[in-house]
């Protein structure tokens, strides 16, 4: 377990109760009313790869964030702009190798959690044809039933 792990999953050396640790951090009081959503990345869409998710084992999979506050448009230059100083930080810096130590960093800090359970990829296969050709075999579902075709001639 590396060092970093193993800080962040001890509760019991701590000098302050839980939840009261934030106080230590340095930041403004207000961020301590936020809730910080813990969720793990899924696989980009456009990717077959599987970096980010919990299924590589060598990254931290887990992540902080929190809610996002409102934005606007900079009349100047054009760009977005928010008032939020807690918006970069899920995307730079709180990343964790379990679930439970990033539960157990947000509540030290003192944040309201709220964990988002991933959807795992299925395991299974689904059924694969041969050629294209099979996707119009009557092998699957046998003959089309054609009696309706039959009767409106008469």
């Amino acid at each position: 377990m590396t060092q970093a792990a193993q800080l962040a999953t001890e509760t019991a050396s701590a000098p302050l109760p839980p939840g009261e640790g934030g106080v230590t951090f340095g930041v403004p009081l207000e961020t301590f009313k936020r809730k910080a959503v813990i969720m793990s990345a899924s696989r980009v869409a456009g990717q077959q790869g599987t970096g980010n998710t919990l299924e590589n084992k060598s990254a931290p999979a887990w992540r902080i964030e929190f809610e996002t506050r409102a934005k606007w448009q900079n009349p100047l230059q054009g760009w977005n702009s928010t008032a939020d100083p807690l918006e970069n930080v899920g995307r730079s810096s709180l990343f964790f190798f379990t679930k439970e130590q990033a539960v157990a960093y947000a509540e030290k800090a003192g944040w309201e959690v709220e964990v988002v359970e991933p959807n795992l990829r299925r395991k299974d296969r689904q059924k694969r044809y041969n050629s294209y050709g099979d996707n119009y075999t009557v092998k699957r579902k046998g003959l089309p039933d054609l009696s309706h075709l039959a009767l409106q001639g008469k």
